[in-house]
C-alpha cells in the first residue's frame, strides 16, 4: 500500500478516535487585510478560502505599518485585545485603533469538523 493511501485510510480513524478524548482537532489559520478605520474589518479568509467564522478564536491581530521613509521597514503593534469576531470573514473594533495605511495579520483557530 502507498504511503498516501494508508494516510487517506488512516485520517478517518483518527478523527473518529479523538472525539470526546480532549485531544486538539483544530486548525491555526492565518490572514492578511489592507487596514482601514477602526469598526468592522470584511475579507478575512485564508488564500485557500478558509474564512474566520463566529466560534472560531482570534489568536493574534498584528498592525504592521512602515517605519519612517525606508520601503520595507515596517513595525509590528498587537491589536489581539481590541478586536472580535463578528460573523462570516469579519472582525471588528469598533472604538478601537485605526489600522489605515497598514496591514492587519490575524491569526486564529478554527474547530475541525473532520480531517477530511
Amino acid at each position: 500500500m502507498k504511503f498516501t493511501d494508508r494516510v487517506k485510510k488512516a485520517i478517518p480513524v483518527l478523527a473518529e478516535w479523538t472525539k470526546g478524548k480532549g485531544l486538539s482537532r483544530t486548525f491555526i489559520r492565518q490572514a492578511v487585510i489592507a487596514g482601514a478605520a477602526a469598526g468592522s474589518h470584511t475579507g478575512v479568509t485564508t488564500k485557500s478560502g478558509q474564512s474566520i467564522e463566529p466560534g472560531d478564536k482570534i489568536v493574534s491581530v498584528q498592525l504592521w505599518l512602515q517605519s519612517g521613509t525606508t520601503p520595507f521597514a515596517m513595525v509590528p503593534s498587537d491589536l489581539t485585545s481590541e478586536f472580535s469576531i463578528t460573523g462570516a470573514g469579519t472582525i471588528d473594533n469598533t472604538g478601537g485603533s485605526a489600522s489605515t495605511g497598514g496591514y492587519l495579520v490575524v491569526t486564529w483557530e478554527s474547530w475541525a469538523e473532520d480531517f477530511t
